[in-house]
Order: structure tokens, then C-alpha cells, then sequence
């Protein structure tokens, strides 16, 4: 199995509340449908690439519980720290299919993919 790498889902509900609590919420996609099929596309060209993206469900509840501990701002950075550490504690579900437990034991990494770039 290739690198596993960490993509932020979002649920299409908490959108607005992603969009009207991010610090860089400037610099993220208005619409949801548009966000999410960028990430389908992204999602296919890093699997051909041997990259295995792995779902990280958040919940922007949580994110923003989160965001407040550590007296964090809502941004690009803390979110991806957020995926990468739901991803260390087993809160993801592969993409492709259920990790198998030798790649839960394999290089992990956080992609950050919450509508970063511009509208």
C-alpha cells in the first residue's frame, strides 16, 4: 500500500458554520457541491498516483472544542493538524475500502482539504 494520506470530510450541513468560523474563510470555497467535487477529482488523481487517501470525518463542533483548548484559530494550519490527529487515534474510514491493520501501522499523513483555495 502506497503513502496514507488524511482528507478532512465535512459535513455538507456544518458548511456554513465551517465557513462563518474559519479565520481564512476567504480563501474557502462558497459552495459545498463545488468543494466536494474538487475533492472527488483530487481524491482520483492521488489514487493513481499510489497515494491511498484516507476519509477523516469531522465534525465542526468538535473543530471548533478543539480550536478553543488550544486557543487555536480556525485556519488551513489547525485543521490539518485536527485531521492528522483524528487520523493517529483511528477516526478515519478509507476511502477505497476499511483500513487493513498493517496500514494503520503505516507512514500516516494529514492532507488538508477543507475548500482551501480560492472561490
Amino acid at each position: 500500500m502506497g503513502k496514507l494520506i488524511g482528507i478532512g470530510f465535512y459535513r455538507k450541513d456544518q458548511w456554513p458554520l465551517l465557513l462563518e468560523t474559519a479565520d481564512d474563510a476567504d480563501m474557502m470555497i462558497e459552495k459545498y457541491d463545488k468543494w466536494l467535487t474538487g475533492i472527488e477529482r483530487l481524491i482520483e488523481n492521488m489514487k493513481t498516483e499510489g497515494i491511498e487517501p484516507v476519509k477523516v470525518d469531522i465534525d465542526v463542533h468538535e473543530l471548533l472544542a478543539y480550536c478553543r483548548q488550544f486557543n487555536f484559530k480556525n485556519n488551513g494550519e489547525t485543521r490539518s493538524q485536527f485531521i492528522a490527529e483524528l487520523l493517529s487515534n483511528g477516526c478515519n474510514k478509507n476511502i477505497s475500502n476499511e483500513l487493513s491493520k498493517k496500514s494503520r501501522r503505516g507512514q500516516k499523513q494529514a492532507f488538508q482539504l477543507d475548500g482551501s483555495a480560492r472561490r
